[in-house]
Protein backbone atom coordinates (compact mmCIF):
# COMPACT_ATOMS: atom_id res chain seq x y z
CA UNK A 1 0.00 0.00 0.00
CA UNK A 2 2.69 2.25 0.60
CA UNK A 3 4.00 1.65 -2.35
CA UNK A 4 1.07 2.54 -4.81
CA UNK A 5 0.90 5.81 -2.52
CA UNK A 6 4.31 6.98 -3.31
CA UNK A 7 3.68 5.29 -7.40
CA UNK A 8 0.66 7.83 -7.24
CA UNK A 9 2.26 10.64 -5.72
CA UNK A 10 5.39 10.73 -8.26
CA UNK A 11 2.82 10.68 -11.00
CA UNK A 12 1.22 13.13 -9.52
CA UNK A 13 4.31 15.67 -9.52
CA UNK A 14 5.12 14.53 -13.45
CA UNK A 15 1.97 15.82 -14.70
CA UNK A 16 2.64 18.91 -12.03
CA UNK A 17 5.82 19.39 -14.47
CA UNK A 18 4.62 19.32 -17.77
CA UNK A 19 4.38 22.68 -19.55
CA UNK A 20 1.56 23.18 -22.61
CA UNK A 21 3.36 24.85 -25.59
CA UNK A 22 2.02 25.64 -29.27
CA UNK A 23 4.58 24.52 -31.79
CA UNK A 24 5.61 28.51 -32.68
CA UNK A 25 6.30 28.28 -29.29
CA UNK A 26 8.45 25.06 -29.07
CA UNK A 27 10.22 26.41 -32.19
CA UNK A 28 10.94 29.86 -30.67
CA UNK A 29 12.59 28.08 -27.37
CA UNK A 30 14.07 25.98 -29.57
CA UNK A 31 15.71 28.57 -31.73
CA UNK A 32 16.62 30.55 -28.74
CA UNK A 33 18.22 27.62 -26.64
CA UNK A 34 19.87 25.66 -29.65
CA UNK A 35 23.27 27.85 -30.49
CA UNK A 36 23.58 25.76 -33.39
CA UNK A 37 20.05 27.21 -35.20
CA UNK A 38 21.53 30.49 -33.64
CA UNK A 39 24.49 30.11 -35.84
CA UNK A 40 22.32 29.22 -39.18
CA UNK A 41 19.67 31.84 -38.43
CA UNK A 42 22.88 34.34 -38.17
CA UNK A 43 24.29 32.89 -41.61
CA UNK A 44 21.10 32.97 -43.22
CA UNK A 45 20.40 36.70 -42.33
CA UNK A 46 24.24 37.12 -43.47
CA UNK A 47 23.49 35.81 -46.81
CA UNK A 48 20.42 37.95 -47.26
CA UNK A 49 21.80 40.91 -46.88
CA UNK A 50 24.63 40.14 -49.28
CA UNK A 51 22.39 40.15 -52.04
CA UNK A 52 22.33 44.27 -51.58
CA UNK A 53 26.29 45.11 -51.56
CA UNK A 54 28.16 45.80 -54.42
CA UNK A 55 29.16 43.33 -56.82
CA UNK A 56 32.15 43.40 -58.72
CA UNK A 57 31.02 43.07 -62.04
CA UNK A 58 29.94 46.87 -61.86
CA UNK A 59 32.56 48.58 -60.38
CA UNK A 60 34.98 50.11 -63.08
CA UNK A 61 38.06 47.90 -63.67
CA UNK A 62 41.56 50.27 -63.78
CA UNK A 63 44.59 48.26 -65.54
CA UNK A 64 48.38 49.63 -66.01
CA UNK A 65 50.93 47.67 -67.72
CA UNK A 66 54.64 48.16 -68.27
CA UNK A 67 56.80 46.48 -70.33
CA UNK A 68 60.05 47.64 -70.92
CA UNK A 69 62.78 45.64 -73.52
CA UNK A 70 66.62 46.05 -73.64
CA UNK A 71 68.43 45.41 -76.79
CA UNK A 72 71.90 46.99 -77.85
CA UNK A 73 71.32 46.58 -81.75
CA UNK A 74 70.29 50.01 -83.33
CA UNK A 75 68.11 48.59 -85.89
CA UNK A 76 65.95 47.21 -83.57
CA UNK A 77 66.32 49.84 -81.31
CA UNK A 78 65.08 52.58 -83.88
CA UNK A 79 62.21 49.39 -85.15
CA UNK A 80 60.93 49.81 -81.64
CA UNK A 81 60.75 53.77 -81.93
CA UNK A 82 59.15 53.84 -84.77
CA UNK A 83 56.56 51.09 -83.85
CA UNK A 84 55.60 53.05 -80.69
CA UNK A 85 54.84 56.30 -82.99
Amino acid sequence: MFISMLLLLAAQVAVADTVTLSLGDALDRARDSNPTLRAEYADASAVAQGRFEASRAFLPNVRFDVQGIRSTDPIAAFGMKLRQE
